[in-house]
């Protein structure tokens, strides 16, 4: 009994991939990125202080809350100094002050219940003192609270740390047009190497100082303290190593209040602290265009461990003043949710800044609802790709993340001369991401086990193809990359071992002979097994041949049944699998019997497999009048000593051609199947129309004498028969009909 099959087209575009040239991959790679930390972090030593107090009440302090107390306040520092160090002591009570300048060996403890209020008069932070605007070293207004050249300084206490910045005063500095022009003039000096000691800012002027900065010094801990209305940035340790900051709670929404920037520093700890910022609450800074690069000190060497990020622009960030270079930033164990929380992991930059941005690793992190994107990548940051300083970013790594929900999982826009290069995405989770987002210039991304939405596998989009991928896909480990260069789209995928598999289930009306067509690559110097499953049952067992890392194409048939099919392409065996670059899967119209007798159009890439791959010798054969006799490939025929046999454009003629394969191995020779060559097509016509047409026909093409004709029952249309015309014969499924005009003769030529 024959079984009519319908004419489809189905591709799919499938990438998998660990890595390239290696063999006994896993299906996660072994991470050594965070091998450094426990040296980074022994390196980091909070300072300790003499068991010495210097109470500012007992330096003459005004208790009332509203007199200046910034001379008797900072008497107490230089005398704790002078002695050799300990603790100053601001007790509880409000107490109001201008800048604090911190000496070595001095630990400034604002005890619970303590409020240190910051004046809002400008006269109360002269002189100028050398500090940096954005990156750029200038004479300006003294931070709340500064050193320059110290050594073992602390701010602790429970206390409460208050700028008093609002819209009424600093603030409103962000957009006045004297601190535009004093911007502007000093982005020029930065850029022209005017010197620095001639770049004075200060009275008269409208750059806003920081609150708290600790310039050019070593061995600092800043501990459980709370720091509200901040000017511009909270935390900004300069040109500073071996730093502690912990238990910190910061809640300052002004324009520009970054809650943690260490910039061009080295051995940085940010422990269990809690951000909510009017901009990035954790910003890595090395110094802004040419000024930072003469400066030329990169940051490097940062651990952020168990943070909780709010509200802010982004929760860890690089730049966007990293002219000096940023590396070896290590986040991990924190927790980062907000509605107004705008990205995860950024990176700000652009050919003005340059620099080099490299091994930032985020692992462990709970990510809730926020406003943004996880991955924020941006060349493009303010004065865009105007300069000759071509930033570099690379090696990046997210591991072991997961989040409530973001529009987009990642919004990369790089430069082609300089793609972001080398980043792992590996046991992440995004879940109600409305989007993978978008990748502009990115170069050797991986993804390993990775899923948005619970189950869809995190594979870029809107690349070609991938999103059926994800619609067909259900899979247990997965792995993304681009490493591999020369495939097709941008990129493929890779099974690493049995537990690994590529999954899709399709719906057929009828039983199929389909043909799965496969772009692979395998860099190894041995087979790669594979073995295709329908349904759970093994269809089809092939191995990838070698190619060292350049791409083949491979095709197999496989059969196909009435109902929902469950495809699974895996590799039963512990070897690594090949990377599969893409695969489609082509339906024809065809008929099945037992002998596998196959219908197809005239021009379709015919193949008969064998069924057995490994080592054997094959043999295809043709079935003559005196029996079976072997053939050679030839201009239609090709695969005639391997296990498919395939045939290009064969002639109608062919039609009845009887195929088998002799397989033969060390002990015995079998045979395959008899395959049956016959050509047929459907009508395909949308009105009742004329025969004599070619777009009513699924091959294209009109039938003739070798021809079969296909009209399904489903058909609501029906050919007319103009002309004269023959065909070999007719499978006409009621209630389909033809309709032949009179005078027309319509011949069939077979059976």
């Amino acid at each position: 009994m024959k079984r009519i099959l319908r004419f489809y087209i189905l591709s799919v575009l499938l990438a998998f991939s660990i890595s390239a040239n290696s063999t006994n991959l896993s299906p996660v790679p072994i991470d050594t990125n965070w091998n450094q930390l426990p040296v980074i972090l022994g390196r980091i030593q909070a300072p300790t202080f003499p068991n010495r107090d210097f109470n500012i009440v007992s330096f003459g302090a005004p208790t009332n809350g509203t007199t200046i107390a910034t001379t008797f306040i900072q008497k107490a520092i230089d005398s704790c100094s002078s002695v050799g160090g300990g603790r100053v002591i601001v007790p509880a009570g409000t107490f109001v002050t201008g800048a604090l300048t911190l000496k070595s060996n001095v630990n400034l403890h604002v005890s619970a219940g303590a409020t240190l209020k910051f004046s809002t008069a400008t006269t109360n932070y002269l002189p100028v003192v050398l500090t940096r605007f954005e990156g750029i070293e200038c004479y300006n207004y003294s931070p709340f609270i500064y050193s320059y050249g110290a050594q073992n300084i602390a701010l602790t206490g429970s206390g409460t740390l208050n700028g008093q910045a609002s819209n009424t005063n600093w603030w409103a500095w962000k957009t006045s047009l004297q601190a535009t022009q004093d911007d502007t003039l000093l982005n020029h000096e930065g850029q022209d190497g005017t010197p620095v000691d001639q770049r004075i800012f200060g009275s008269g002027h409208q750059l806003r100082p920081v609150f708290v900065q600790f310039y050019n010094s070593q061995n600092i801990l800043i501990d459980s303290i709370t720091i509200i209305n901040s000017p511009m940035y909270e935390l900004n340790p300069v040109l500073s190593q071996n730093i502690t900051i912990q238990n910190v709670n910061i809640n300052s929404l002004g324009p520009n209040n970054d809650g943690c920037d260490p910039e061009c520093c080295k051995d940085v700890l940010i422990y269990n602290c809690t951000f909510s910022t009017g901009d990035d609450c954790i910003a890595v800074k090395s110094g802004r265009n040419n000024d930072g690069r003469r400066v030329n000190v990169p940051s490097q060497y940062v651990v952020i461990e168990n943070c909780n990020m709010q509200n802010g622009h982004g929760a860890v960030t690089m730049g966007s003043e990293c002219s000096g270079g940023i590396s070896n930033v290590y986040t991990q164990n924190c927790s980062m949710s907000s509605p107004n929380l705008s990205s995860i992991l950024r990176f700000k930059t652009n050919s003005v800044r340059g620099g080099i941005i490299q091994n930032i690793f985020m692992r462990n992190c709970t990510i809730g609802n926020i406003a943004g994107d996880i991955l924020d990548v941006d060349m493009y940051y303010q004065e865009g790709d105007i300069g000759t300083f071509t930033p570099i970013i690379r090696d990046i790594e997210m591991d072991s993340l997961t989040s409530s929900g973001c529009p987009n999982v990642w919004s990369v826009d790089a430069y082609q001369r300089s793609p972001l290069t080398d980043i792992k995405i590996i046991g992440c989770n995004f879940n109600n991401a409305a989007t993978t987002g978008t990748l502009t210039n990115v170069s050797r991304l991986q993804v390993y086990n990775s899923f948005i939405n619970n189950n869809i596998p995190l594979i870029p989009a809107p690349f070609s193809g991938f999103t059926e991928a994800e619609s067909y896909s259900n899979k247990s480990s997965w792995g993304w990359s681009n490493v591999t260069t020369g495939f097709n789209g941008n990129g493929y995928m890779e099974f690493a071992d049995t537990i690994n598999y590529i999954e899709w289930t399709v719906n057929k009306p009828q039983d199929e002979i389909d043909t799965l067509n496969i772009r692979y690559a395998n860099a190894d110097t041995i087979n790669k097994p594979c073995t295709i499953l329908v349904n759970g049952t093994n269809a089809r067992e092939f191995v990838f041949a070698p190619t060292q890392s350049n791409w083949s194409a491979e095709k197999k048939n496989i059969t196909l049944y009435n109902g929902m099919n469950t495809i699974r392409l895996v590799s039963l065996s512990n070897k690594p699998g090949a990377y599969i670059d893409q695969f489609s899967l082509n339906l024809s119209p065809a008929v099945l019997e037992q002998s596998d007798t196959i219908v197809l159009c005239p021009s379709d890439n015919i193949l008969f497999t064998s069924g057995k791959e490994g080592n054997y010798t094959w043999q295809w054969q043709i079935n003559t009048d005196t029996g079976y006799t072997n053939i050679s490939d030839n201009s239609i025929y090709s695969g005639t000593s391997a296990d498919t046999l395939h045939f290009t454009n064969p002639p109608t003629s062919w039609y009845g051609n009887k195929y088998r394969c002799m397989i033969i191995n060390a002990s015995d020779t079998n045979y395959s199947n008899q395959f049956v060559l016959k050509f047929a097509t459907n009508w395909t016509g949308t009105v009742n129309t004329a025969w004599e047409n070619p777009a009513n026909w699924a091959c294209g093409t009109l039938p003739d004498t070798d021809t079969d004709v296909i009209i399904n029952s489903g058909t609501p249309y029906y050919p007319i028969v103009n002309n004269n015309t023959s065909c070999r014969s007719i499978n006409l499924s009621p209630p389909a009909s033809i309709n032949v005009m009179q005078g027309i003769k319509l011949t069939l030529t077979g059976k």
